[in-house]
């Protein structure tokens, strides 16, 4: 079109015609510049609703629909960082990391700081187990660049990244880095019950049981009415070893939820565990010897009945028990708990009621601590 206009205007050129070739020059082009806008915004929008089906499919479990209506969005508009996210999401879905790797690394090639893609980043090398990259691409996501969402606010995104690692870690029993992330993660469990839900258990499976109660204490203020979160308070209480604790908590959970048999049941072990507890303190010296009498006599009944405990442990056990001791000996007492602790250490949970079993539990590891 431009050497014909060259060529006309060389020609024939008056300032009329080339007013009118102008003209119709800018107007087809125009019309051109029209056309292929209006196909590129119906190529986006049925990419768009490729991308819409491919969600739901995804959330009903049907990666595999998904990620063909997920590539077909990605390739009808490449420059949407939506679409490639969704398909790497589907392909992780659908467990196919290298795939899901292939197009993060075009999203991190163009953005090094997408923390969006970093995340996904992790998953897939969670995936592939490469736990020293998977860590590095957490962090990387954490304090990346997140795109601000009318649904999650920046700051939110990033508790949710940083909680996403803390459950990985979790998962990988590497409790130190663990308690590392719980620790930044206790300034936003203050405002937030989502987050304060989780942490509980996470600072139980880091080792940390006394975090784990105050973090407990903190969700009973979001949710004073919720006997779970009681019983669940109860729990880390018993294995703390403060079992007066353990059993108001279990109590208060019951009162809450009278129909929960379990956390009755809960209750009447702390209890029974407080009533036989050989390390309280100001304990009389008779006192002791009778609850370390009581506890071999539980560890030799549930013995007796159990195959796999050597004989000679338990005889020794047993000959104690029908022995005599001064009431006031802590010696005696302290034989008689060592004995207990023999049998137990050899003693499958299956041998002994679950009642008795879940009270020497506790107080055995009590004895430990």
């Amino acid at each position: 079109m431009i050497r014909l206009f060259r060529w006309v205007s060389a020609h024939f050129a008056t300032p009329r015609l080339l007013i009118e070739i102008t003209a119709i020059a800018v107007a087809l082009y125009g019309v051109d510049q029209f056309l292929a806008s209006l196909e590129t915004r119906e190529l986006r929008t049925e990419a768009r609703h490729d991308f819409d089906r491919g969600e739901s499919l995804l959330q009903q479990g049907r990666a595999a629909e998904a990620i063909e209506l997920f590539r077909h969005a990605h390739v009808e508009d490449r420059d949407n960082r939506t679409f490639a996210l969704g398909l790497a999401d589907a392909y992780l879905t659908d467990h196919q990391p290298e795939r899901a790797q292939s197009g993060l690394e075009e999203l991190l090639a163009a953005d090094s700081n997408d923390a969006e893609a970093n995340l996904r980043m992790a998953r897939v090398m969670s995936e592939e187990d490469d736990p020293t990259r998977a860590d590095s691409y957490y962090h990387r996501a954490i304090y990346g660049v997140w795109h601000p969402t009318q649904s999650a606010p920046i700051a939110r995104d990033r508790t949710a990244a940083r909680m996403e690692l803390a459950a990985w870690l979790a998962g990988r029993h590497q409790n130190r880095e663990l308690l590392s992330e719980l620790l930044l993660l206790d300034q936003s469990a203050r405002t937030d019950p989502a987050v304060a839900a989780q942490l509980p258990a996470l600072y139980a499976e880091a080792g940390d049981l006394n975090r784990a109660e105050s973090s407990y204490r903190t969700l009973i203020r979001f949710n004073p009415s919720d006997p779970k979160v009681y019983a669940g308070l109860g729990q880390i209480e018993l294995d703390r070893g403060n079992f007066r604790g353990a059993r108001e908590a279990f109590e208060h959970a019951s009162r809450l939820d009278p129909d929960q048999g379990e956390f009755q049941q809960k209750a009447q072990i702390a209890g029974r565990a407080l009533d036989l507890d050989p390390t309280s303190r100001h304990l009389a010296g008779s006192d002791k010897l009778a609850r370390s009498t009581a506890i071999l006599n539980m560890a030799v009944a549930a013995a007796q009945n159990c195959p796999s405990v050597e004989p000679e442990v338990v005889q020794a056990g047993a000959a104690l028990l029908h022995g005599h001791a001064p009431s006031e000996s802590n010696d005696a007492s302290e034989v008689r708990l060592q004995s207990a602790e023999d049998i137990w250490h050899e003693l499958p949970p299956s041998c002994a009621s679950p009642e008795d079993a879940a009270v020497l539990s506790a107080i055995m590891h009590k004895m430990d601590q």
